[in-house]
C-alpha cells in the first residue's frame, strides 16, 4: 500500500465526519468498551480480507497487517491508560512516604534531645 495515498476530497470529508461522530460517541465510554469497539472493527477487516475473492493477495496481506497493527497499538494504549489510573495510587503512596519521612526526622530529633538530656543527667 502507498503510504502517501490520500482519499479524494469528497470521501475525505465523509471520513472526517464519520471519525468525528465516533469520537463523540466514544468520548464518555470506558476503556473496555473502546477495546471492544476496536476488536469488532478489526474482526470486520479480517473477515473482509478472508471472504473477498476479488482482492489481490498483496491487498489481503495489507488488510491483515493493518488489523494486527491496530490491535497491537490499542493494546499498548490500553495498558498505558491503566498505568495512568494507577498513578493516583502512586501519588497517594508518595504523599504517605513524605509524611513518614517527616515523622522519622521528628523522632530522630527527639532521640537526639533525649540522648543529650540523658548525658547531662549522668554528668
Amino acid at each position: 500500500m502507498d503510504p502517501d495515498f490520500q482519499l479524494p476530497e469528497k470521501r475525505a470529508k465523509k471520513s472526517r465526519a464519520m471519525k468525528q461522530a465516533f469520537i463523540e460517541e466514544y468520548a464518555d465510554q470506558p476503556t473496555d468498551d473502546l477495546n471492544t469497539a476496536v476488536d469488532e472493527g478489526v474482526n470486520l477487516i479480517e473477515k473482509l480480507a478472508n471472504t473477498a475473492n476479488n482482492l489481490k493477495g498483496t491487498t489481503i496481506k495489507a488488510l491483515y497487517e493493518a488489523a494486527a497493527n491496530i490491535t497491537a497499538a490499542t493494546t499498548v494504549m490500553s495498558e498505558r491508560a491503566q498505568g495512568t489510573q494507577n498513578s493516583g495510587m502512586l501519588e497517594e503512596m508518595r504523599t504517605e512516604i513524605n509524611v513518614l519521612r517527616k515523622e522519622l526526622e521528628a523522632l530522630k530529633k527527639d532521640l537526639r534531645a533525649t540522648k543529650e538530656e540523658n548525658k547531662k543527667l549522668r554528668a
